[in-house]
């Protein structure tokens, strides 16, 4: 039992460290506007659990991108992940994506960085988005299905946290991703 609790405490400290450092790049980058992650129980993503995220617009002039980040473990059985995102505006409309995502080459090399157990992951869903002022909410759901089943996986195992960044839109980023 102690070499288990001392695993989990190594793995505890890891994803910490993880987080921490996604946090601080992501507060060093020019233009973010916004940015969270939620940690996510160490047996899975539930299919029922809906991420939800809320940020504040209050630049009007500006066009906004939305970067998806998502943290898995080596052991992600899934070479993609599937996503259903919602986007709440501040008047109340509502925009539903259906996300397929490659989180793995056709090799099965990870797209995503990062170093030991921990990947990280990251796509530009939205670009260059007139938004309005006031409160948003970004919705985040995973969709995972085994291949012919009708039911999702859950949990989705080995999805450590799911987060998102909101930056400025310019020029001079597009050519830099």
């Amino acid at each position: 039992m102690a070499g288990k609790e001392g695993h989990s405490r190594q793995n505890k400290l890891s994803y910490a460290a993880g987080f921490l450092m996604l946090a601080l790049t992501s507060a060093c980058s020019e233009g973010v506007v916004s940015a969270d992650m939620t940690v996510l129980p160490p047996e899975g993503w539930s299919i029922k659990r809906v991420v939800q995220h809320a940020f504040e617009i209050q630049d009007t002039t500006q066009t906004y991108d939305l970067e998806l980040i998502v943290r898995h473990r080596q052991e992600y059985p899934y070479s993609n992940l599937l996503l259903v995102t919602q986007w709440v505006t501040s008047d109340g409309d509502t925009q539903t994506d259906s996300l397929a995502l490659d989180v793995a080459d056709a090799q099965g090399r990870w797209l995503g960085s990062g170093k030991g157990a921990s990947i990280t992951t990251k796509w530009l869903i939205k670009e260059n988005q007139p938004l309005e002022a006031g409160k948003h909410v970004l919705r985040i759901r995973q969709v995972m299905r085994q291949l012919g089943a009708l039911e999702g996986l859950d949990p989705l195992p080995a999805v450590d946290a799911v987060g998102y960044t909101l930056y400025t839109h310019s020029d001079e980023k597009e050519t830099s991703r």
